[in-house]
């Protein structure tokens, strides 16, 4: 229900501060785009799981704010739509830490890597960090609603609209015991 986790603030960069954030999928990203009353059924909504620790060992972070800037769409870009961020953390003691949710809503949904961008700030006591989100396409992909099942004429259909990477066609040779 959820990809591998990606570190977004190391902690040696940032005096102890660690952020890593995970995508969220199928059932998991439904209930929690439910609790933060977001649409699970848009296909453009990006949920994360945010895991935010002090690594540090002496001080306490404190004021742990995130925002998403709205941004617009460019020509190579598509931009944020809607989002939903955690409230803020008032204090990150040494070696504590706490997890959360945010949702992502953008403009649109694409068909190339890279192209949708939200610009999210951190800010906590011991300074500011600015990153770009950039959900992979894998991250998009929806699966059909429970007991959906599409006829051969529909699937055949479709693939006739697909061109280019939408659509690969390759033979594969099987010989022996494989089969």
């Amino acid at each position: 229900d959820s990809s591998a986790w990606i570190d977004f603030v190391r902690p040696e960069l940032a005096h102890g501060f660690h952020l890593k954030a995970r995508y969220l999928r199928g059932p998991t990203r439904q209930k929690q785009a439910r609790l933060l009353q977001m649409d699970s059924a848009n296909s453009a909504l990006v949920m994360l799981q945010l895991y935010f620790k002090n690594e540090g060992s002496t001080t306490a972070l404190r004021r742990i704010r995130l925002a998403i800037r709205k941004t617009k769409d460019s020509n190579s870009r598509i931009g944020v739509q809607n989002s939903c961020v955690p409230p803020e953390i008032t204090t990150l003691s040494p070696g504590t830490m706490s997890c959360s949710m945010i949702g992502v809503v953008f403009n649109s949904v694409s068909d190339r890597e890279d192209t949708l961008q939200a610009k999210l700030d951190i800010k906590t006591s011991r300074g500011n960090h600015v990153f770009d989100l950039r959900p992979p396409l894998v991250e998009l992909v929806q699966p059909l609603p429970n007991n959906t099942i599409m006829s051969l004429e529909t699937f055949r259909t479709e693939m006739k609209t697909k061109q280019g990477f939408q659509r690969v066609k390759t033979k594969l040779n099987m010989t022996g015991e494989a089969l």
